[in-house]
């Protein structure tokens, strides 16, 4: 860790954790849960946070898989989990990967006996445009932003972005939105005097601000982002309109957590 560093996004932790919290205090808790992720430092990282959370609630997992990067067929990886007794798959992917597993899920009936659950990209509108996500529904994410559960700065940030791009933002632009908000607050704190690096490092992690998912603030024993985070169901509504920035995205929102940390896991700036 580094004073230097100000992350405005979210650490894998602040996902995971959540999601396993919710599911564990639930009325419907699964026994046994059995998780899936590409074979990477974010995957590995996701698994981790959740067993950790998911186990301390007493919950148990099962077991899990890597999936390499190069799979061309996840049917291997996926159809084990017949075999586990699961009665939910915790999931993790991005990209190219995620379109093979939702359609691997799919195709292999999965969905008809084993709950699926995992991170953003399951209820996102990320990946409205080239993921198959109503052969999922029913899944269940968390995720940090949705541009229908805004605040009003935030809602104005997704009309102005709709009006430009033609779509609305995913988690993704809303980070890259705050990300700059950050930089405008800090540089106004320290009026533009940027030359004394840790006075401007401590403007950068102590400047609170209004960004797309309302005031943020930073952490100041991680630099991390104190954010809410959201637990959604796929449900599989659409925008009714897409310039206004209105209507349901892809999810019913089942839970709002506030003020999630970064777990300070002997973190020293």
């Amino acid at each position: 860790s580094s004073r230097y560093v100000v992350r405005v996004s979210y650490a894998s932790d602040q996902i995971a954790t959540t999601l396993a919290g919710y599911l564990a205090a639930g009325r419907g808790r699964p026994k046994r849960i059995y998780m899936i992720a590409a074979d990477d430092p974010a995957g590995r990282d996701m698994l981790a946070a959740f067993r950790h959370a998911y186990e301390a609630a007493g919950g148990e997992i099962v077991g899990e898989t890597y999936v390499p990067r190069s799979a061309a067929d996840f049917a291997p990886y996926l159809l084990k989990l017949r075999l586990t007794g699961a009665e939910m798959a915790f999931a993790h992917f991005s990209g190219p990967a995620a379109e093979q597993f939702v359609s691997a899920y799919h195709e292999l009936r999965l969905q008809s006996s084993i709950k699926l659950a995992g991170t953003g990209w399951l209820v996102s509108p990320f990946h409205r445009g080239n993921l198959r996500l109503d052969l999922i529904a029913g899944a269940v994410g968390a995720v940090d932003y949705l541009p229908d559960t805004a605040t009003p700065a935030g809602g104005e940030f997704a009309r102005r972005f709709a009006a430009r791009y033609g779509t609305l933002p995913s988690e993704h632009a809303a980070h890259g939105y705050d990300a700059g908000r950050l930089i405008l607050a800090a540089l106004r704190a320290v009026r533009g005097r940027t030359t004394d690096r840790p006075v401007w490092a401590r403007a950068l992690a102590d400047t609170p601000f209004e960004g797309s998912r309302g005031a943020v603030r930073m952490d100041p024993a991680t630099n991390n982002v104190v954010e809410d985070i959201l637990v959604v169901k796929n449900t599989f509504g659409q925008a009714a309109d897409a310039a206004a920035g209105t209507g349901a995205l892809n999810g019913t929102v089942l839970a709002r957590v506030p003020a999630v940390k970064q777990p300070n896991e002997g973190c020293k700036l």
